[in-house]
């Protein structure tokens, strides 16, 4: 892990984006979390995929940069969905009553087949 103590990497595909999360975003980390949200968003991708699955923690300014993003995103057509959200990190955003407002898949292959729903005969 990187010494800021948060490590994000973004992956590109054709119809989304991945924004993989290691480690805790805690306050002082807000900035840097939320201009790589800020770069992927300006960039004008239109389905986000925010992977927790190696996130330890989130602060409320971390979850304000998720909300912000989400409602960017979705404001434009887009699809929002988070990955992999551990318990404690599920809870939190539970607690606060934001849940019931987010797409939220255990993988990445739920999260793209959400954008590529299957069509019944």
């Amino acid at each position: 892990m990187s010494s800021t103590n948060l490590s994000i990497s973004v992956k590109n595909n054709d119809d989304y984006v991945v924004v993989s999360l290691n480690g805790k975003i805690e306050d002082r980390y807000y900035n840097l979390f939320l201009k790589k949200l800020q770069d992927v968003l300006f960039l004008g991708h239109q389905n986000i995929f925010i992977d927790f699955s190696e996130l330890q923690f989130i602060s409320s300014l971390g979850i304000g940069a998720v909300m912000e993003a989400r409602n960017y995103t979705m404001g434009h057509g887009g699809k929002f969905i988070l990955i992999g959200l551990k318990n404690q990190i599920q809870q939190v955003f539970d607690l606060i009553g934001l849940l019931k407002h987010l797409d939220v898949c255990a993988t990445l292959d739920e999260a793209v087949s959400r954008i590529y729903p299957q069509t019944s005969v």
